[in-house]
């Protein structure tokens, strides 16, 4: 019964129409209120809402005996009285029925006492409202009767959160004032109210006539709210923000009493000969256009149906005689709520299935994840640089290592790299050897100016490195990686070894040689390794050039083995350093990003694309960002309101592993609330980018 001006008509107003009853519903639950005179409602059945509840409504709703809720002669009559209480004018009640409901039909017999200021009303609210704590209008509400003042008709409304929707506020209605026919309905005498609910519909009713129907179907516009458990409401409010607004209402007109006569409230089951609807949604092989999908199979199927929703976009795919199916034709980077209807052989047809919970695909995106070490090197003075990527921690700069205002052209938002020169220098990090352990993939980026290329004992110069080398302790042997650069220009990288003459080597001349490191010399690089693939690519471009493919190369050489040094960016780590200080990269070096999954072409153009902007500027703690329940189970809520109104931002989350689970571009500040049902328990990242900054949020779902 909750309010809102904003409405998208989607409905099929079947007006005047019969009502039939259906052979698909079975009486299941009936309130008869036959219990006693002068007694409470049955206790096992009804509870009450007790308080100041809603819409600026001006009665206190109570749970005094017989008060405002009584039953008497097979009726329960929920009085308003015009009473001073709890800071209140008027008193009233509010019962809730202690069962849930998912479809069926829904009906009561009773009478109102129409009048100024009255707003009796027949309701239901999403089970999750009180189980699971989910808000207005998320949880769903579907208004079978409101009445207003002394008016004749009535009216009925459905209530929802469209995820679809861009806005910020997501609130969707759909409803109406019902007309009936003239002369043969009398809101002061007994009628009839219900809803037909079913996987494909609401309609409303009264006196077994039609007055409106509304499609449901695979949750069309975002309406998953109603394919979910609902309770019922019955109530009596008097005031608030709809009769007050009404023309000609005068608050002096207000009856001091006015009473709702309920005969009873009857619930049928939904009885649908479809089977049950499919469990255990999965996806597989996700690219940027397409993905697999997977699901148990349901008892008594013989096909399937696939529903796919992109935005209020929805797409039906099937029947198919399999629990899989692929789907392909799909925007990269865009997230999918799909699900499943399963059908047999006596009821073929999709309308009368039933319908599995979504479950969320994200498509690959050009959208980088977030790395696990992102070195900036704005710091432009001290001996330490932060690591503003998710592995978090800090770098020292070792020997001699200095800060340098060359930086690449198109590094607007930099202010300074680290110049390599001499035997020892390295920039250095311990901090870093449990997230380097064990990575199936990996990806390293990042800019070079190389002002000497000259190898020491035919031996590349390193750019990063971590590996722990045999000779140091032939027990462990060589793990890691180890990325160099030739005097050909080209560059080699050893997985679990130190690079050498059999590593995976790039094409010649990827690398140019300038003494004096001119702005123009500045190389971008991208080396990517693929345990499950069995090879390593390598990319290049600089200030004017985007990345493209060199060349990828068959290296089978498993996952990083457990035996590895501290990560070091310009020479070898400590641990070999004091063997080979030579093997160092002479020149300047800017902007390494080490990733743990093997970056795509259109990701790895978006990471050197992105040192264009200040949105590199990562923050793992700012207030501009506030995170809403945490832990939760359900929705994430996370409030933009330091943004400006006509900011575009970008919505990501991750998993600790970096992979992009959702994505999402707002305009101006506000509250997003993101679904969290596909999300198993544990941490995950938040990434709001802006176009001045990156803002990274851990939150927790719960088990």
């Amino acid at each position: 019964m909750k309010k809102s001006l904003k409405a998208i008509f989607v409905s099929m107003c079947l007006l005047m129409s019969m009502h039939a009853s259906s052979q698909f519903f079975t009486l299941t639950w009936s309130e008869e209120f036959n219990t006693g005179n002068n007694v409470l409602p049955d206790a096992t059945n009804w509870g009450n809402e007790v308080g100041v509840i809603r819409n600026g409504e001006w009665q206190y709703y109570t749970d005094r005996d017989i008060d405002n809720q009584v039953l008497k002669d097979g009726n329960l009559l929920i009085i308003g009285k015009k009473e001073d209480f709890g800071g209140k004018q008027y008193t009233s009640a509010s019962l809730t029925s202690k069962l849930s409901w998912k479809y069926g039909k829904i009906e009561s017999r009773f009478k109102m006492q129409t009048g100024m200021g009255m707003w009796p009303c027949f309701w239901t609210l999403g089970e999750n409202a009180r189980s699971k704590g989910n808000t207005w209008p998320q949880c769903g509400e579907i208004d079978i009767l409101e009445h207003i003042n002394s008016e004749i008709p009535y009216h009925g409304t459905i209530h929802w959160w469209d995820e679809s929707i861009t806005k910020t506020d997501k609130h969707v209605a759909d409803g109406g004032t019902f007309p009936v026919p003239a002369g043969s309905y009398d809101p002061n005498n007994y009628n009839v109210y219900g809803i037909e609910w079913t996987p494909s519909y609401i309609k409303w009713y009264v006196n077994d006539v039609t007055v409106k129907t509304v499609s449901t179907l695979n949750g069309i516009n975002g309406m998953y709210e109603f394919h979910e458990p609902h309770f019922i409401l019955l109530d009596c409010p008097i005031g608030g923000s709809w009769p007050t607004v009404m023309p000609g209402f005068d608050a002096a007109k207000i009856p001091v009493v006015d009473t709702m006569f309920v005969d009873y409230v009857k619930v049928y089951s939904y009885n649908s000969d479809a089977p049950a609807a499919p469990l255990s949604l999965a996806s597989s092989t996700v690219t940027q256009s397409s993905f697999n999908l997977s699901w148990a199979a349901s008892a008594g199927a013989t096909a399937y149906d696939v529903i796919i929703d992109n935005n209020g976009t929805i797409q039906t795919y099937g029947p198919f005689n399999s629990t899989s199916c692929s789907i392909t034709g799909l925007t990269a980077g865009t997230t999918y709520a799909a699900r499943v209807k399963s059908r047999n052989a006596e009821t073929n047809s999709s309308e009368m299935s039933e319908m599995s919970k979504p479950f969320y695909i994200t498509t690959s995106a050009n959208i980088p994840p977030i790395p696990l070490v992102s070195m900036q090197l704005n710091e432009n003075s001290g001996t330490t640089t932060v690591n503003s990527g998710s592995a978090g921690g800090t770098f020292s700069l070792k020997g001699t290592a200095k800060w340098s205002a060359n930086i690449p052209a198109n590094n607007n938002s930099g202010t300074s790299a680290i110049e390599i020169a001499t035997n020892g220098e390295a920039v250095e990090s311990s901090d870093l050897l449990n997230h380097l352990i064990g990575l199936n993939d990996i990806t390293i980026t990042g800019w070079i100016n190389c002002k000497n290329a000259t190898e020491i004992e035919s031996a590349g110069r390193r750019i990063a490195c971590n590996i722990n080398a045999q000779w140091y302790d032939a027990t462990k042997g060589t793990n890691g990686f180890d990325l160099v650069s030739r005097a050909d220009g080209s560059f080699q990288i050893g997985i679990n070894e130190a690079a050498k003459s059999t590593s995976p080597r790039s094409s010649a001349g990827k690398m140019t040689v300038d003494a004096t490191a001119g702005a123009s010399n500045w190389t971008y690089f991208a080396v990517t390794y693929s345990a499950a693939a069995k090879s390593v690519s390598f990319y290049f471009g600089n200030s004017a050039a985007t990345a493209t493919l060199d060349k990828t190369i068959t290296c089978d050489k498993g996952v990083m083995g457990p035996f590895i040094g501290p990560l070091a960016i310009g020479n070898f780590n400590s641990i070999t350093r004091a063997w080979q200080p030579n093997r160092m990269f002479v020149g300047l070096i800017d902007q390494i990003q080490i990733y743990n999954s093997s970056l795509n072409l259109p990701q790895i153009v978006t990471v050197q694309n992105l040192r264009s902007t200040a949105t590199n500027n990562v923050n793992f703690d700012s207030h501009k960002v506030t995170i809403y329940q945490s832990p939760t189970k359900d929705n994430l809520t996370i409030s933009l309101k330091q943004f400006n109104e006509s900011e575009t931002i970008q919505v990501s989350i991750f998993n600790l592993k970096g992979t992009l689970l959702y994505s999402d571009v707002r305009i101006g500040n506000g509250a997003i609330n993101i679904p969290l049902v596909k999300y198993s328990g544990g941490v995950y990242l938040v990434k709001i980018q802006s176009g001045v900054e990156n803002i990274i949020r851990k939150f927790i779902v719960a088990e």
